[in-house]
Parts: structure tokens; C-alpha cells; sequence
């Protein structure tokens, strides 16, 4: 069996390549088959993990970046045997935290190995796999700008969020839209945002859908509908801690397949990544990748029930 560790060293301000070191320290003396290798350039982590899945069968593979590492890796994996494992070394490891309320990756380390396996829930927007949250509107151009201040040295995480809410608040794009959810009948809608979840994160730490979960064979629908510039400064607090979802603007529909379109181009976050698009098709893949289950991971039945609205 190999053990092989994807390391993005653009990660987490070089906590990435920080972890490798302890890695390499772990592994050195030890008689597994590992190795690790350093991604070049974006796209190259699914690559690497599409020809490690091809080439071996019984290849583990670790994620040691941040959520667009791996969201890059469960592309290269989607429908393999290759089960794959998070050492969390972003800046928001926002998909770990559905699964886990272990974040230390040293810790993960230790005995990630030999955790188990298990089949979770893959979302596929156009052309691209999801493993957490994909969405569409104003907090995809949150997530875009607080990508930008994260990456300046001396702006904290919390700082630059804030700044990210801000900055996307002055413009307060809103998108007309036409909506199709397991194939009924189109709407039109106006949105401020749609979050497709799959996981129960994103963003920093916000939940669209407090108790989505990995492995029901379903995806959740998290709308909102326009709100005034003051109101968004009150519903963000509430959007952070999982309290929106009473709110008269805030729609929750789980579905298993979507169709969405708009005249204008929409911002568009898949696990952190950011693209543009028109037409948007959105499905769920059950039980399509194979995870490891690390120390303290939340179980599927204690999820608890699904709130809707």
C-alpha cells in the first residue's frame, strides 16, 4: 500500500510546507511505501491524483493544502477506489470541518493512515466535482475578495472576511434568474445568493445548511432573496452561526439535480475556487469518492434532522 501526500506549497502562508517537513520527520525511518510531491502550478493536484488512482490500487492519497487543493484531488479521484485523506493546511480547511472536530494536522497525522474509509456524496457543477459547497452571487464575491486580503501577511482571517463582506456589500450585485429544481417547472427568482451544500461550511466558517450532510444522496439549496445593504450587515452574523434559516428571505430545498440561468454572467464558488457562467447545472453523485474517516469525525446518523423551509 503507498501513502502518497500532494502538498500545495502556496498554502496556508507555508504552513503547507511546514507540514511536509513533519511529514518527512513522521515517515523517514519507517518501512511504508510513501512519498510526497509538490505541486507546480494550479490544476496539477488532479493531475497527480488521477495518475497515482490509474497506476496503483492500493494508493492512499492526502490532501496537504488548503479546500482548493482539495477540491483539485477530488477531481482527479471522483469514481476511483483511492481513497483520500485531509491534512488541513489552508487558510479556511472549511470541508474538514463537516467531518471532523480534529483541525490540527499534526494530530490528523498520527492516525489518518489507518483511519477508515467511507463512501460520501459528490456534487458536479457543469464540468467540475465538489466535495463541500458550491454557490452562486453575493457570497461567491465574498469569498473572492476575502481570498485577496487572506493573502496579504499582516490581515488575520476574521479581518478578512470582514473586509470581504464590506468591500462585496457597496456593490450588492443582485442576479435574475430562472430555477429548476429534479426537473420541475422553471421559476424566476431574484437572488442576492444560492449555495448548493453538500457540506455544512464555507467561506470561512459560514453554513448555508447547518446540518447538510456528505452522505444522504442529496444536495440542500440554501436561496436568499434581496436584501437592503443594512440588512445583509445583520444577516451575515446570523449566515456565520447556521441562524438565518427562520428568515423569510432564506429558502432551503434539498434536490438531486438543478438547472439554473441568467441573462448576466454570475460569480460562481466551487469549494473555494472562483469561475463565471450563465447556465449552471448542478447534481449529486452518492457515495462517488472514498474518504478516510479521521479521529473524532461527526457520524452520519447524529446529524441530526435537516431544517427546512
Amino acid at each position: 500500500m503507498e501513502h502518497l501526500f500532494i502538498i500545495n506549497p502556496a498554502a496556508g502562508k507555508g504552513q503547507a510546507v511546514a507540514m511536509a517537513e513533519h511529514i518527512r520527520r513522521r515517515f523517514e525511518t519507517s518501512s511504508l511505501d510513501w512519498r510526497i510531491v509538490e505541486t507546480r502550478e494550479p490544476g496539477h493536484a488532479t493531475l497527480l491524483a488521477r495518475e497515482a488512482a490509474a497506476g496503483h490500487s492500493g494508493v492512499n492519497i492526502y490532501s496537504v493544502g488548503g479546500d482548493g487543493t482539495v477540491n483539485e484531488i477530488v477531481n482527479g479521484l471522483a469514481g476511483t477506489d483511492a481513497p483520500l485523506g485531509i491534512l488541513p493546511c489552508g487558510s479556511g480547511n472549511d470541508t474538514l470541518r463537516t467531518l471532523t472536530d480534529v483541525h490540527d494536522p499534526l494530530l490528523l497525522l498520527e492516525g489518518i493512515l489507518d483511519a477508515p474509509a467511507m463512501r460520501t456524496d459528490l456534487g458536479r457543477l457543469n464540468d467540475r466535482w465538489f466535495l463541500n459547497i458550491a454557490s452562486v452571487g453575493f457570497d461567491a464575491e465574498v469569498v473572492d475578495r476575502t481570498r485577496k486580503y487572506k493573502k496579504m501577511l499582516l490581515v488575520p482571517g476574521s479581518l478578512a472576511y470582514i473586509l470581504g463582506v464590506l468591500t462585496a456589500l457597496v456593490q450588492r450585485n443582485l442576479h435574475e434568474v430562472t430555477l429548476s429544481l429534479d426537473g420541475g417547472e422553471p421559476v424566476k427568482a431574484t437572488l442576492l445568493l444560492a449555495a448548493f451544500a453538500n457540506g455544512r461550511f464555507y467561506g470561512g466558517g459560514m453554513q448555508p445548511v447547518p446540518l447538510a450532510s456528505m452522505t444522504d444522496g442529496l444536495l440542500d439549496c440554501c436561496r436568499v432573496s434581496p436584501l437592503s445593504r443594512i440588512r445583509i450587515l445583520g444577516f451575515f452574523p446570523m449566515f456565520i452561526k447556521g441562524e438565518h434559516t427562520h428568515l423569510k428571505e432564506v429558502t432551503l430545498t434539498p434536490f438531486r439535480s438543478l438547472h439554473l440561468e441568467s441573462a448576466t454572467l454570475l460569480p460562481v464558488n466551487i469549494d473555494g475556487e472562483l469561475t463565471s457562467a450563465r447556465s449552471i447545472d448542478v447534481s449529486v453523485y452518492p457515495g462517488h469518492l472514498l474518504l478516510k474517516q479521521p479521529a473524532g469525525t461527526f457520524a452520519p446518523e447524529t446529524a441530526g434532522r435537516r431544517i427546512r423551509s
